[in-house]
């Protein structure tokens, strides 16, 4: 994979597949991408690319940032007040460093292996639609999504979350509803095999932020 010149605005590449059984495909490592000043879209999917993904801190007119389906590796993180949409799921990352991202509405990055606390999005208020399903997330800090007022969709589902973690984000839900008072948000975390409902509605203050969120029009899904 030959890098990509400096003056592209829109770069888009879609490959075969992932898996070495697909047969011929776009290999290699991710090319450097520290000087791709104008780019705006920056697609690269369904290939065998691997490698640690870059922050693309340099790119300040990048838009969208969509890597999904290759076999990229390490932590990632983003610090780029202009993206707007970050799609990397299917790929094998296994964490989630700093999310400077001012302007990201869209963070997809389910079927990776990440692990440890869910991260914060303190510093990505324009949020509204995550998808971090089917990782290895065992907890969340306090806080973390507190403060986003603009979140529709929560989507935790068949992680590793603890009933704490889980309590912890029904409380930073609580708070932000009351911040923004609104319906039409899902909010799901079912198949995280520790938060089950029966357990949850048992606690005074989890169970009534989730009958209170219900009945402002808040979907909310858990396990039984």
């Amino acid at each position: 994979f030959q890098p990509v010149q400096s003056t592209l605005v829109n770069f888009t590449l879609e490959g075969q597949g992932r898996s070495a059984s697909t047969g011929p495909n776009i290999r290699g490592k991710m090319p450097n991408t520290a000087y791709l000043a104008q780019i705006q879209t920056f697609s690269l999917t369904n290939t065998q690319i691997e490698g640690i993904i870059p922050d693309f801190s340099n790119s300040l007119n990048l838009n969208k940032l969509i890597l999904s389906n290759n076999n990229f590796t390490g932590p990632f993180a983003i610090n780029n007040p202009s993206v707007a949409q970050v799609e990397i799921q299917n790929n094998n990352l296994t964490g989630i460093g700093s999310l400077f991202a001012a302007n990201m509405w869209k963070l997809h990055g389910q079927d990776n292996d990440f692990e440890n606390a869910v991260p914060s999005f303190v510093a990505c208020q324009d949020i509204s639609d995550i998808n971090l399903s089917r990782n290895q997330f065992t907890g969340y800090l306090a806080g973390s999504l507190s403060t986003n007022l603009e979140l529709k969709k929560l989507n935790l589902s068949e992680n590793a979350l603890t009933e704490g973690a889980a309590q912890r984000i029904f409380e930073d839900m609580m708070t932000n509803w009351t911040a923004n008072t609104r319906d039409g948000v899902t909010v799901n975390l079912s198949g995280n095999p520790q938060v089950r409902e029966s357990r949850l509605i048992k606690n005074a203050t989890t169970g009534g932020i989730i009958r209170e969120l219900r009945s402002a029009g808040w979907t909310i899904l858990l396990n039984a």
